[in-house]
């Protein structure tokens, strides 16, 4: 609130994930010309996947062979994405209700959720907790590297790209 003002008045341009952010700065500040502001969405380079695949990483954070369903989501837990969650959550807990052999072999691992490097407290955790699902969720809340993070992501069973109920987000990592 203090420091947007005066930032994006005096940029040059201004560059952002999605239309949708830009036009959230636009309302904010209608003052600033249109041709200042360009969305260049998230992109990933495909080579990455080809450097990964000649160089295999172990995955520490689960058997792969223990016969779970591992779902993976890599990055932050959104101020706006806690529907988002608990609709997941909610989804488990029938999923394990009306199946229970395979809702129990789900497994649900977060990675990176706080963009702060030094956090202590879980930001999934707690609504895991209160939806009685803590014993199949795993929080790792430090952000992790971007090739770990593909390494996470094709290691998965299942990735999960959850978001967030601004219209605007724009998941990074839909590659």
């Amino acid at each position: 609130r203090s420091f947007e003002p005066h930032v994006v008045r005096d940029a040059a341009h201004i560059f952002a994930v999605s239309d949708g952010t830009n036009e959230g700065i636009r309302a904010r500040h209608p003052e600033i010309p249109a041709d200042r502001f360009s969305a260049v969405p998230f992109g990933f380079e495909a080579r990455d996947f080809e450097v990964l695949r000649a160089h295999p990483r172990a995955n520490p954070w689960w058997d792969a062979r223990d016969s779970n369903i591992h779902m993976v989501y890599v990055g932050a837990m959104l101020p706006h994405g806690y529907e988002t969650l608990r609709a997941l959550f909610r989804a488990v807990l029938t999923i394990r209700a009306s199946d229970p052999s395979l809702g129990n072999r789900l497994r649900l691992h977060f990675f990176g959720t706080t963009y702060d490097p030094n956090a202590v407290e879980p930001l999934v955790l707690p609504t895991a907790r209160e939806l009685g699902l803590a014993g199949i969720v795993t929080e790792h809340q430090r952000r992790v590297p971007y090739l770990d993070a593909m390494n996470l992501l094709t290691s998965a069973d299942v990735v999960l790209a959850l978001g967030s109920s601004e219209a605007h987000y724009t998941a990074s990592k839909i590659f």
